[in-house]
C-alpha cells in the first residue's frame, strides 16, 4: 500500500491538521490575554493524521465534523443575510464582506472534504492501515509548522491593526477667531495646517483626511474641520494685523473652540 493517499485526501488530511492547529493557538493567545477560550477544533490534528494513515474511523469523524460544519455554516450564513438584508442587524461594510467571505469559505471547505472522502474511489485508501507511517508524519509536521506560522502572523497583524485603527476619531471642530480685546469676532482670516504632524503615521496616509471651510456668520466667519483623525494636527490662523496663533486639534479637542486673537501692535508694545 502507497505511504500517502492521493493528492485530494492528502490535501483534506492537511486542511483537519491546519485546523486543529489554528484552534490551538486560538487558545494558548486568548489565555496568554487573561481569556478563557475552549475550540473543539483542536481535534482536527489526529482525524487529519488519521486521514493520511488511511484509518476508516478518522474517515467517518472527519465526514461528520465536515458535513454537521457544513449545514451549520450555511444555516448561520442564511440568518445572518436575513438579519442584515432585513435591518434587524445590520453589518456595516467591511464587516459584512468579510463575514461572507469567513462564511463562504468554511462551506466550500466543508462540502470539499465531505466530497472526496465521500467518493468510492477515494475509500479504498481507508480499507486498511498504513503500515509505514514516516511519510505521513512529516506532512504532518509540516503542515503544524507552517500552519502555526500563518496563525500567529494573521493574530499579530490583527493586533496591529486593531492598535492603530484604536487611534482613529472622528473630527467635527469649529475655529471662532475674535479679538483679544474686543472681544468680537474678526471679519477675515486665513488658516495654514502642519501636514508633517498630521501625516507623521503613514497609516494617516490612507485615510481620508480632514476637510475645511470656512462659514460666513452674523457674528464673523467660523473654519469648520471636519473628517477622520489619526495624529495631531496644528492649526494656524492668520489675520491682517494680528499676530498668527496656531491650535492644536486632537481627539480631546472641544467641538468649538474660540481663539483670542492679538493684536500685533499690542505685540510690538511688550517687546518694547
Amino acid at each position: 500500500m502507497a505511504a500517502l493517499p492521493s493528492r485530494h485526501i492528502c490535501i483534506v488530511g492537511a486542511l483537519s491538521v491546519a485546523v486543529g492547529v489554528a484552534s490551538i493557538v486560538d487558545m494558548i493567545l486568548a489565555a496568554i490575554e487573561g481569556r478563557i477560550a475552549f475550540d473543539l477544533g483542536f481535534i482536527g490534528i489526529p482525524i487529519g493524521y488519521g486521514i493520511l494513515i488511511g484509518s476508516a474511523t478518522a474517515r467517518k469523524w472527519a465526514m461528520f465534523f465536515s458535513g454537521a460544519g457544513m449545514l451549520l455554516t450555511t444555516g448561520a450564513g442564511c440568518w445572518i443575510a436575513y438579519a442584515h438584508f432585513s435591518g434587524t442587524k445590520h453589518l456595516p461594510y467591511p464587516d459584512s464582506a468579510y463575514a461572507a467571505l469567513m462564511i463562504a469559505t468554511t462551506v466550500a471547505a466543508c462540502a470539499y472534504a465531505f466530497f472526496v472522502l465521500h467518493r468510492p474511489l477515494n475509500r479504498q485508501w481507508f480499507e486498511s492501515a498504513v503500515e509505514d507511517k514516516t511519510d505521513a508524519k512529516s506532512v504532518v509536521w509540516a503542515v503544524v509548522v507552517l500552519s502555526s506560522l500563518m496563525s500567529i502572523g494573521i493574530h499579530a497583524k490583527a493586533a496591529i491593526m486593531e492598535a492603530k485603527f484604536s487611534r482613529i476619531y472622528s473630527v467635527d471642530v469649529s475655529i471662532l477667531p475674535f479679538n483679544a480685546e474686543t472681544g468680537k469676532r474678526l471679519d477675515s482670516f486665513s488658516c495654514g495646517r502642519d501636514y508633517t504632524t498630521e501625516n507623521a503615521n503613514p497609516m494617516a496616509k490612507k485615510l481620508p483626511g480632514l476637510s475645511t471651510s470656512i462659514i460666513g456668520e452674523k457674528e464673523g466667519p467660523r473654519m469648520r474641520l471636519s473628517g477622520i483623525g489619526l495624529n495631531p494636527t496644528k492649526i494656524t490662523i492668520d489675520a491682517d494685523g494680528f499676530e498668527e496663533t496656531t491650535v492644536t486639534i486632537d481627539k480631546d479637542s472641544p467641538p468649538e473652540i474660540r481663539l483670542p486673537m492679538r493684536s500685533e501692535k499690542n505685540g510690538e508694545r511688550e517687546a518694547d
